[in-house]
């Protein structure tokens, strides 16, 4: 019998994973994300819910967030002088003795009013008496002085001073001045004027003024009303220039002189006490310019129907504001002025004029100050209506 040798197979056996060297590997990140999930479910419902309970807002990190509401732009605030309604705050001046029936040369300070007012006098309006007015109580007190000629023109005041000038009916007279500032302080005499009647700026202790000196020579003084030193600040030899009024504001000496440059163009001069002078060349005529240190404004001609407003921001490129004004007045950044016998109000701010008074009412421009439009109600000649409005 042959021994067979016989050679067993063994079956292939299959190695399990958990065995092999991936296995722990692979366990370690079951379990992570295993527990990750189960705190992203804690943190997307369960934490949700339990915070909604104390009645708070609460958004899961994993989920989208909300677009926030865009923030409404803020209305933009008018303009107050685009809501002025036309004759809605109008008041007028009026003096409890029926005597007098002619008013003129208003001026507001600090919310009080000086003004001339008269009677006829050899058939012409002699405004002899000057008036102080309180708008609150609607109460005039005189000013005591005894006039030496024939009437009150240009007062201005401030919290120190009053000026004025008392003048003749043909021209001539004196500037006098008070101190307001002292109690029983009377007016006494600045210097005299022998041709027309010379229009006083003042600020602080300080007046200007244009005056006629000769046949064809007007000078531009300064005067000192604590020390009453005078200087004379430019001389105008036969040229219109000198018939031009100067301004006086924040300090700002402002008058119209010939450019230097060219012959078809004109110069606003300016400067304050302590300083040069500047000089703005515009392709204009100017005439009575105006300047408060932030804008300019004047006409291109001497008070006519035709004449052109211009206006400018500082030194900037002018504006034409209005055709036919025949008066203007500077205040901050207004140019009030009379056209068609209405009131207007430009605005540098919105570039746009606004009437000041109603279509029905026919109105003189008076002057501004202090914040008040003054103008002459002339609808009725029969005697003087002096009203005045507040600016918006």
């Amino acid at each position: 019998f042959m021994n067979r040798r016989y050679k067993i197979r063994k079956s292939p056996r299959r190695r399990r994973l958990t065995r092999s060297n991936a296995g722990p590997l692979l366990a370690l990140l079951g379990t992570i994300f295993g527990a990750l999930a189960v705190i992203a479910a804690i943190v997307i419902f369960v934490v949700p819910f339990a915070i909604s309970l104390f009645d708070k807002s609460y958004v899961s990190p994993f989920m989208p967030q909300p677009t926030p509401a865009p923030t409404a732009a803020p209305t933009p605030s008018p303009n107050p002088i685009e809501c002025f309604v036309p004759g809605s705050d109008e008041n007028e001046i009026v003096l409890s003795s029926a005597d007098y029936k002619w008013f003129g040369d208003p001026c507001c300070h600090n919310g009080k009013i000086v003004f001339t007012a008269g009677k006829l006098k050899d058939n012409n309006a002699a405004m002899s008496s000057l008036f102080f007015y309180e708008p609150e109580t609607r109460t005039a007190t005189s000013f005591d002085y005894t006039l030496k000629y024939d009437h009150f023109m240009f007062p201005s005041f401030n919290d120190e001073w009053l000026v004025f000038i008392d003048t003749k009916f043909g021209g001539g007279g004196s500037i006098m001045a008070a101190r307001l500032d002292e109690e029983g302080q009377k007016a006494f005499k600045v210097k005299d004027f022998y041709v027309g009647q010379p229009e006083i700026k003042l600020w602080e202790h300080y007046i200007v003024w244009t005056e006629r000196t000769g046949s064809r020579m007007d000078k531009l003084f300064v005067c000192d009303l604590e020390t009453l030193e005078s200087t004379t600040l430019v001389m105008f030899n036969g040229s219109s220039y000198g018939q031009s009024i100067p301004s006086f504001m924040n300090g700002l000496i402002v008058w119209a002189d010939a450019s230097a440059v060219s012959p078809d163009e004109s110069a606003i001069n300016y400067m304050r006490l302590s300083g040069r002078l500047n000089t703005y060349t515009v392709s204009t005529y100017v005439h009575d310019p105006e300047g408060n240190g932030a804008y300019f404004a004047w006409l291109d001609a001497h008070h006519s129907r035709t004449a052109k407003l211009y206006g400018s921001k500082s030194i900037g490129k002018p504006r034409l504001i209005a055709e036919g004004a025949i008066e203007f007045g500077l205040y901050e950044d207004y140019v009030i002025y009379s056209k068609d016998e209405s009131i207007w109000a430009y605005s540098f701010e919105t570039d746009k004029s606004y009437r000041m008074t109603p279509e029905n009412e026919s109105a003189q421009f008076m002057g501004v100050s202090g914040g008040m439009v003054f103008f002459m109600d002339v609808t009725s000649r029969e005697r003087d209506i002096l009203k005045y409005v507040k600016l918006p």
